[in-house]
């Protein structure tokens, strides 16, 4: 038993700091989701409905995959 309670006592600072330096990038995937009208009307709450194709207009009015693709290229070049 005491062994176990041990074991118990150094994962939970382990899991507190897990969650404490993951949260930054769940709020930034949560936001990624949601329009603009409604992180102004509430930071925090879920993203229902997700807006999934904010991710392909992005992806296409940014131009990604021309960086994307240029670093694939360059990286096969070097080999």
């Amino acid at each position: 038993m005491p062994a176990r309670l041990g074991r118990w006592l150094l994962l939970l600072p382990v899991l507190a700091y897990t969650v404490f330096s993951a949260w930054p990038y769940v709020w930034t995937a949560m936001m990624s989701l949601r329009t603009t009208d409604e992180i102004y009307r509430s930071h925090y709450a879920p993203a229902i409905p997700a807006h999934w194709g904010q991710y392909a207009a992005a992806w296409n009015q940014f131009g990604y995959a021309t960086y994307f693709g240029t670093a694939r290229w360059s990286r096969w070049r070097r080999c």
